[in-house]
């Protein structure tokens, strides 16, 4: 096959059983009981993934046997048991004794499922073309004692992948079970409608999320990889039932309750009930090989995307030219940072302002330290002011906004009605055209003097440890030369007090300015811009310019892209996809 589909199209084990083989294997493995197990558990697979039979029937009739035997569960059954359930199960459906027939069967099975539902909202989800069919793998096993398992089996369903990895953890609804699950040291998958931050919710205590509607490059999903979170966004097929706190699969029989094990796939979108293995992936002797090859020949250089210390070792662990991007606003997400962020932009005194900056100075410098002790020598670029100021408070949409504000305007110190006044003037409707970027630099300088002063320190202080970076900051929304060139000089401005308050030399500190093209119109006017004074770097913000040149939200547009992907009017996702 051209591309994996993993977990979409259905496995069937131990094909090619049948009743002569089964006596023959009985006899030479002298373990009666284990063939059995292995046949009825064919028999169930091959009448449900190929004869179509409804799993329900095989598990009633399972029940029943263990009903009238007085068993707990099919593991106290013995080989007389499993005998009489295999002689049920052959008589729900006639599957043929011929392996090749079997084997004939199986395949055309397979074929068909490439038009199966969730393999066509897959491929849509993941732009994968319709024409480049389906293969089918058949593979020798040599027979062991086992479950009968197939990952099959526990798939809950699929949605769009939003971040790099996998992980495991229980099922919760809200901020108190991740509390409460917390305290019994078991790490949770929270589920929720909307991809908003949850003003409750510690998102240290949670190992991902899936949520029933947002895009893999909104500002949400951006904040929760950020985070170091595996996320699964506009899970389509995946049926909460709020009365039974509940997941299960939209046509199937999967369900995960709240409190159970539930394991999903960042990379692929795919959620699966139970506690799958997992293995961290590192680069072997053979890639190293290969890298290093590829190293003597190449044209341009590889920058790693990191913005915590955990993505940053395993960044440096590929060996890359330096971290071409940390997004600051990841580690402003620190609940100390949120902090001073609020009293900050909700405090009236001039003297309290002064103290917040201060704060959030230390603080981030802190953090950024530490990545610099992690990534050693080199490049580390920075996105500065990337996510709208409303995002660091409550949502007017949250189930709890009202009891949230007030928390808020307890912290702050000031009355709630006061509060609920300026939260309102920084909330936005669309965080992505929202008061970001360049318009927090010029509307609020305060924000942006705390990240470049904790940025310059961070850099000064590294080099007394004999860790000399290179950096870049990078300002994203400009959309004309003007609003560059303001941005520019104030940055340089906050350099050359920073030199002069610790005795350098402007020179000496290695860190540079650029814009973020996020605009269509700062896209026909780059050429200006890059003439800016003190302008080193032009970077383009394509996930944002992708929603702006389509006029497409990718929160909003899982309700209607699968038609446009269904009917060819679009070729490929456009949040995945470069158009060429």
């Amino acid at each position: 096959s051209a591309v994996a589909v993993p977990g979409i199209m259905p496995t069937v084990l131990n094909l090619g059983l049948n009743d002569s083989i089964v006596d023959s294997m009985s006899k030479s493995s002298n373990n009666v009981q284990w063939v059995y197990d292995t046949y009825r558990r064919f028999l169930q697979m091959f009448g449900c993934f190929v004869m179509d039979v409804p799993m329900k029937r095989y598990e009633v009739a399972l029940n029943a046997l263990l009903e009238r035997k007085g068993l707990k569960n099919e593991d106290h059954m013995n080989s007389s048991d499993l005998i009489e359930l295999v002689m049920v199960f052959k008589g729900i459906v006639d599957v043929p004794d011929d392996p090749w027939v079997q084997l004939g069967m199986a395949i055309s099975k397979m074929m068909e499922c490439w038009w199966s539902e969730s393999a066509v909202k897959f491929r849509e989800l993941h732009n994968i073309r319709e024409d480049l069919s389906s293969a089918v793998v058949i593979q020798s096993m040599v027979y062991v004692r086992k479950s009968g398992f197939s990952i099959r089996d526990t798939l809950l369903g699929a949605g769009m992948s939003g971040s790099h990895g996998a992980t495991t953890g229980y099922l919760a609804f809200n901020s108190q079970q991740v509390e409460q699950q917390f305290e019994e040291s078991k790490p949770s998958i929270l589920y929720q409608k909307h991809a908003l931050l949850d003003e409750m919710l510690d998102y240290s205590k949670i190992n991902g999320l899936i949520t029933s509607k947002g895009g893999s490059s909104s500002d949400f999903a951006s904040i929760v990889r950020g985070l170091g979170k595996e996320i699964v966004l506009s899970a389509f097929d995946i049926v909460h039932d709020e009365e039974k706190k509940e997941l299960r699969q939209k046509s199937g029989d999967v369900v995960v309750k709240e409190g159970e094990l539930i394991t999903i796939d960042g990379a692929t979108g795919l959620v699966y009930a139970g506690d799958l293995p997992l293995k961290r992936l590192y680069l072997n002797h053979d890639m190293r090989i290969l890298l290093e090859w590829a190293d003597r020949y190449k044209i341009m250089g590889v920058l790693a995307d990191a913005s915590t210390l955990e993505d940053a070792k395993v960044a440096i662990d590929g060996n890359p030219d330096g971290i071409g991007l940390c997004r600051l606003d990841v580690l402003l997400r620190r609940k100390s940072c949120v902090h001073e962020i609020r009293r900050l932009l909700l405090c009236d005194s001039e003297e309290q302002k002064r103290d917040c900056v201060g704060n959030l100075t230390a603080a981030l410098q802190s953090e950024i330290l530490d990545l610099f002790k992690v990534t050693g020598s080199g490049v580390v670029n920075f996105a500065i002011l990337e996510s709208s100021l409303g995002t660091f408070f409550p949502h007017f949409f949250s189930d709890d906004y009202e009891s949230a504000v007030g928390r808020v305007a307890a912290e702050a110190k000031i009355d709630v009605v006061s509060c609920t006044e300026k939260i309102r003037k920084w909330s936005d409707t669309n965080p992505l055209l929202g008061f970001r970027g360049a318009r927090v630099a010029i509307a609020e300088p305060l924000l942006l003097q705390a990240q470049v002063m904790a940025i310059f320190g961070a850099v000064a202080e590294a080099k007394e440890l004999d860790i000399h970076v290179e950096s870049t900051m990078l300002v994203p929304m400009v959309v004309g030369s003007h609003e560059a060139s303001f941005v520019i000089d104030a940055l340089v401005h906050h350099k050359k007090s920073f030199c002069r308050a610790k005795g350098l030399t402007v020179e000496s500190l290695h860190v540079d300015f650029g814009v973020m093209i996020s605009t269509p119109r700062a896209c026909l006017h780059a050429h200006k811009i890059a003439q800016c004074d003190n302008l080193s770097t032009i970077c383009f913000d394509l996930e944002t310019l992708t929603q702006l040149v389509l006029g497409i939200s990718e929160n909003d547009c899982s309700s209607y892209m699968e038609f446009y992907l269904r009917e060819h009017l679009l070729g490929y996702n456009p949040f995945e996809t470069l158009e060429s």
